[in-house]
């Protein structure tokens, strides 16, 4: 009996505020695996974010949002790490 091989599998993944991206997974994941994310008006609207020049060209402004991003997803959504973001973690970069 052969064995049926498996291509590699890429994991769907949203960042906070930013555009979807794709993650080697590991095997153990399940098959159906949903994302939740929010586009930068979300965030504009309930945190006031400016996502203009600053946000893309000053790292410092953006990584103080990013704090302020996940903040606002731990407190609507507890228990739930979505976009990567659980209690105490700081928010990926990447």
């Amino acid at each position: 009996m052969s064995q049926t091989l498996r291509a590699p599998q890429l994991r769907y993944y949203i960042p906070l505020a930013a555009i979807p991206g794709r993650r080697p997974t590991d095997g153990t994941e399940p098959y159906l695996r949903p994302e939740v994310g929010f586009n930068p008006n979300w965030f504009h609207v309930r945190c006031g974010v400016d996502f203009s020049e600053r946000w893309h060209e000053d790292p410092a402004y953006r990584l103080e949002t990013l704090r302020i991003m996940a903040a606002e997803i731990r407190r609507r959504f507890p228990d739930h790490p979505i976009g990567g973001v659980t209690e105490g973690q700081e928010p990926r970069t990447s």
